[in-house]
């Protein structure tokens, strides 16, 4: 049924991009994941239709994605979902979701290194990069390309490096760290030399144009974008063309070149409505905007900033909204509308670096000063006339400020009276708070020392073993040897206790994950793996401590005399333990082999074994009773009261 739902949903993908893909290759997508048996093949066919997709149709990559994650499920090939991954965050990058988008990436990291994919581990990396740029946070997006780089030299990918380092380049330009951006252009210039990569070589040309405009060097700036642009148009790369253009632009607009500014901005704004790139468009008005500006055509530069500033917010990239509203500030500066430039100014600040340059500064504070200037000369005006007309009602306000001087008292009054007894209750409420931080110190203490003397208890007792150990070495005697090591594991048993305990910062324990450790303990010391098998049916309870040393003990001393004696002459065998509670007044813990049983003496001798007796003795501390229930093999069955025991449920 799941199978069906989910090639539904994959034809229904197909039907809802037809008008936005070529036919043929989506039809042969669909070809591949119906005809082939590959369940890799056909997860990676889903996967390039989710990429495609992606930047037409956002919402149906993201529910492609939940078909992914469902083809995992049925199939049983666990990387459709980290596939299903990459593609959901790609459609939350174009939806504008970027916190979703970072979210998907570092899961993606996350999956990939779990499965030791170290391609696509590249492909997550590259992810969280875009998500961080798109957002404007270009040091965890700097952070990213680094590891993605790394993964791809790891791998020894030639294309991966060289896209990686483009990468690093771009991010360090941003950061303004104009050198080592040159390098990494560098490196992947060489690279796409050696690939004969001409796109990736003509927009390195550019990128190193752009980088030396940014650091002042414009000669050397215009010699690059200008190789670069005889490239692009070689190649008819639309978009490369068209950074160029504006490069160009930029760059002669620096030099103060004005006319030249113009013209390239003025071909590159053509050009770029050929092929509708929204963030080129945005930057081309943004120049040519600020060459108006130059010329003091002031209408023509709004109305080509406010285009800017609109484009910016359609495709919420934070460099265009911060620049657009910094034109406009500049502009409206220029017209003496100084309301407007602080408006603008201020609305560029949150898009703005954490640290706003001093010039910036100084340009926020003078706009502020010259808008409040002007209002304090409004606010005067309005004074003055409030003057004149207060001077001809001077005698009746004489009697309003009498009423109103009363009133006042009154209300100081009633407000010192409030004040009173808010400082009464204040004081109340910080006693409170003060003797609560007494007694939660006191309990942080409390419970330092505790997990203090759980972990002392729980070292002392590794040195009783460790001195158990150093000592059965040196004996001879077998049965020497073997008390030793029967004594090192009830000091295991208890050293276990102390241990939990310890980590959990509690004075209980869950009485199941204690046993299953104690039995995995004693199983390993005794026996190999395959001669007895354990059976363990143990519910989850939690007990005091005392009561679970003395319930370990009882399991340590029946289950290590099972082992060691219940299968002598036998071939493999079983052993079962079940601990739960058949009612609501008792708690029965039951210990039973399939073995040679005990032997017909064992009522008369059952008093001289140590074991034995501790078993008693223990069962009877904890007010249960004992029965040795005939049958194949030996079972002991105890019977404790639940009262005594302290049990909570778990």
């Amino acid at each position: 049924m799941k199978t069906k739902q989910l090639i539904l949903v994959i034809l229904w993908a197909f039907c809802s991009v037809a008008n936005a893909q070529k036919q043929n290759e989506m039809d042969s997508l669909k070809q591949v994941f119906f005809s082939s048996g590959d369940d890799s093949v056909r997860a990676l066919a889903l996967y390039k239709i989710g990429f495609r997709l992606a930047y037409p149709k956002p919402d149906s990559t993201l529910a492609l994605a939940d078909s992914l994650i469902n083809f995992a499920r049925v199939t049983g090939y666990s990387k459709a979902e980290l596939l299903a991954n990459q593609i959901a965050a790609m459609a939350h990058n174009y939806l504008g979701n970027y916190d979703s988008t970072i979210a998907y990436g570092i899961r993606g990291v996350e999956m990939a290194k779990a499965r030791k994919d170290s391609s696509s581990l590249g492909a997550a990396y590259s992810v969280l990069s875009v998500a961080y740029t798109t957002k404007g946070d270009y040091v965890n997006a700097l952070e990213a390309t680094l590891n993605c780089y790394a993964n791809e030299e790891a791998l020894g990918s030639k294309g991966g490096i060289l896209a990686s380092a483009v990468n690093i380049g771009n991010l360090y330009g941003v950061l303004k760290d104009y050198e080592n951006s040159l390098e990494y252009y560098k490196i992947a210039r060489d690279i796409a030399k050696e690939l004969s990569a001409e796109n990736q070589l003509a927009i390195i040309e550019y990128s190193m144009g752009t980088t030396f405009k940014n650091q002042g060097k414009l000669q050397e700036s215009i010699e690059y974008l200008q190789t670069a642009l005889n490239m692009a148009k070689k190649l008819q790369n639309n978009n490369i063309i068209s950074r160029c253009l504006l490069g160009l632009g930029r760059t002669h607009f620096r030099l103060k070149e004005y006319d030249a500014a113009r013209r390239y901005a003025s071909e590159n704004l053509i050009h770029v409505g050929k092929f509708g790139d929204k963030l080129i468009t945005g930057s081309t008005l943004l120049l040519l905007a600020r060459i108006n500006l130059e010329f003091k055509k002031y209408d023509e530069a709004l109305n080509q900033a406010k285009q800017a500033l609109q484009i910016a917010k359609e495709i919420s990239v934070f460099t265009l909204l911060a620049e657009s509203n910094e034109a406009l500030s500049n502009i409206y500066a220029a017209m003496n509308n100084y309301k407007s430039a602080l408006e603008y100014i201020q609305a560029a600040l949150p898009y703005k670096d954490s640290t706003i340059n001093e010039d910036k500064i100084k340009e926020i504070a003078s706009l502020e000063v010259k808008y409040e200037t002007e209002k304090q000369q409004r606010d005067i005006e309005l004074l003055e006339k409030q003057n004149q007309i207060q001077s001809l009602q001077v005698a009746k306000q004489q009697n309003l400020i009498w009423v109103f001087t009363g009133a006042a008292v009154i209300l100081l009054i009633f407000v010192l009276l409030l004040y009173y007894l808010f400082r009464i209750r204040q004081r109340e409420k910080d006693s409170i708070q003060q003797k609560n931080e007494v007694i939660t110190q006191a309990l942080a203490d409390k419970e330092r020392l505790i997990r203090e003397i759980h972990h002392r208890v729980k070292n002392n007792l590794q040195i009783i073993q460790s001195i158990l150990d150093t000592q059965s070495i040196e004996l001879q005697d077998r049965s020497a040897i073997a008390a030793l090591q029967e004594s090192k594991s009830r000091v295991q048993t208890i050293s276990l206790i102390h241990q939990y305990l310890y980590q959990t910062n509690d004075i209980s324990l869950d009485i199941q994950n204690y046993v299953y450790q104690l039995v995995e303990y004693i199983q390993q010391s005794l026996m190999p793996l395959e001669r007895v098998n354990i059976e363990q049916s143990v519910a989850s309870f939690v007990v005091d401590a005392d009561q679970a040393v003395s319930l370990g003990l009882i399991i340590n001393e029946a289950l290590t005399n099972a082992l060691k004696h219940g299968f002598n002459g036998r071939g493999p065998g079983a052993v079962n333990i079940t601990l739960q509670k058949v009612s609501e007044d008792e708690f029965v813990l039951e210990i039973a082999d399939n073995g040679i049983g005990l032997p017909k003496n064992f009522s008369e001798r059952r008093h001289l074994s140590m074991g034995f007796r501790l078993i008693e003795g223990l069962t009877k501390h904890l007010g249960g009773t004992l029965t040795i229930v005939p049958a194949e093999g030996t079972t002991l069955r105890f019977v404790f009261p639940v009262q005594t025991m302290k049990l909570k449920a778990a």
